[in-house]
């Protein structure tokens, strides 16, 4: 969910958990978290309560999609976990062959492992 504040937000929330309520659904207040992005995202906040009084946590960084959104002035998008699994996994890959694959083999065995399925490039 987007809103303009943290006033809206909580309007937002309760709107959408009554709806969901009405459909026999429910929000995990376990994994449900909110950030905040513009000029005052350093800046404390009121939390955000569920029908159960559960507090909604604000956090600085969330994933959505594979994706890790962070907390800043504007909209950004920290790249650094997806970086260290590709080189984790292109490491081990290299590391075995010992520099005696070729480069077509090492090119496929990155294709298909080490990289997401949505930018494979066939």
């Amino acid at each position: 969910m987007l809103a303009p504040s943290v006033e809206c937000l909580q309007k937002l929330f309760t709107l959408c958990e009554g709806e969901l309520a009405a459909l026999g659904m429910s929000v995990n207040d376990k994994k449900t978290v909110c950030m905040r992005i513009g000029t005052r995202f350093l800046n404390q906040c009121a939390n955000i309560v569920t029908s159960n009084n559960k507090e909604l946590s604000w956090v600085t960084e969330v994933r959505y999609l594979g994706v890790y959104i962070v907390s800043s002035i504007r909209f950004k998008c920290s790249f650094d976990c997806n970086k260290k699994s590709f080189f984790r996994c292109f490491n081990s890959i290299y590391g075995r062959g010992g520099g005696k694959i070729y480069e077509e083999i090492i090119l496929f065995l990155v294709q298909s492992k080490c990289m997401p399925r949505s930018a494979l490039w066939y």
